[in-house]
């Protein structure tokens, strides 16, 4: 009888998923809901409640108290074709979490990207890889694979965390602090978690259109291992943007969810893999993107490792959206 009672809000959850359902969609083809489990974050649930409201999510603290007793490396790697944009805004999301940025791209971006290579811990590489073998519309398995074996074989890398993060992801406050404190060499770190903004100007009003608690395992926008590795990503599966990142996570004996870390993403999930359409409008942002945890409450039980059972989302009667898929499959 009890399982009875939670039909209707999985049902709920199933249309939220589906692509071809017209009432759903909100802004256009370019802000799809999510493929995954998502719920929509309107203007009132991520604005004037949300802010009193906000410090009640599940969340660690937002200041990385340990920062100076962290031994082991932290090195972001990240892939920027035709991202210049992006690039900008999440490197100043992210950069100083990480002891070097290495960023990845293509001959074409070398003058989009020469002041951001020049910035401080910030390591360019240029490479043909993305358009390799002949066909090729955006090889990111192979420009990543490259880059990891140069990573791997140096032994100043030796036990740094090596963190994979799209060029559209912004890292959110607590990010430090949602990590593992001992991570392991076996293991893949990864979150489900998105807060999708569909265009500049939800980010702008720092209001994301759709949170995505994905069930498809460690994607590529966000995935975390310790160095070195006796394997890297590969073209083997795919030319263009997808799959290497799904068949690199495979690769590991244990994978590990990141409870706590909810990315903050710049355009809709699921585009740009065969490269980013070049009529797509630049992005830009007058100050700084400071990332929030929490900022849609009526959303924020999707992004829960932990099922419907979690008290501060009773209590607080945050949580009145369907349970996801996300919810139920790590229970």
């Amino acid at each position: 009888m009890k399982l009875l009672q939670y039909v209707p809000l999985v049902l709920g959850t199933v249309a939220s998923a589906t692509r071809q359902v017209n009432f759903l969609r909100y802004g256009g083809p370019k802000c799809r809901p999510p493929s995954a489990s998502s719920c929509r974050c309107t203007h009132d649930e991520a604005g004037k409640k949300d802010q009193k409201d906000r410090l009640k999510i599940s969340v660690r603290p937002f200041a990385d108290t340990q920062a100076g007793l962290r031994s082991a490396k932290r090195i972001a790697l990240t892939t920027a074709v035709n991202y210049a944009d992006k690039l900008s805004i999440s490197l100043g999301c992210n950069r100083a979490y990480f002891d070097e940025y290495h960023v990845l791209h293509s001959p074409e971006d070398h003058n989009s990207l020469a002041t951001i290579c020049a910035e401080p811990k910030v390591k360019c590489h240029e490479t043909k890889a993305f358009k390799e073998p002949p066909g090729a519309t955006f090889n990111k398995g192979r420009a990543l694979g490259e880059a990891q074996q140069r990573l791997h074989a140096n032994p100043d890398y030796n036990g740094a965390l090596i963190v994979l993060v799209d060029a559209d992801i912004c890292l959110p406050q607590n990010f430090a602090l949602t990590l593992p404190q001992d991570p392991k060499p076996d293991t893949i770190y990864y979150t489900p978690a998105r807060y999708i903004y569909c265009n500049a100007a939800s980010m702008i009003q720092r209001n994301p259109d759709w949170v995505e608690a994905s069930f498809a395992g460690a994607l590529g926008f966000f995935q975390a291992y310790v160095s070195p590795l006796n394997f890297t990503y590969s073209d083997k599966n795919s030319t263009d943007g997808s799959w290497s990142d799904v068949v690199f996570a495979k690769g590991f004996k244990h994978k590990q969810v990141i409870q706590d870390l909810r990315v903050h993403m710049l355009g809709s999930s699921g585009s740009d893999w065969k490269g980013r359409d070049i009529g797509e409008a630049r992005w830009q942002e007058s100050k700084q993107f400071v990332p929030q945890a929490g900022v849609c409450q009526k959303c924020e039980g999707f992004f829960s490792a932990s099922g419907i059972d979690i008290p501060w989302r009773r209590g607080s009667l945050a949580f009145n959206a369907p349970v996801s898929f996300g919810d139920l499959m790590y229970n």
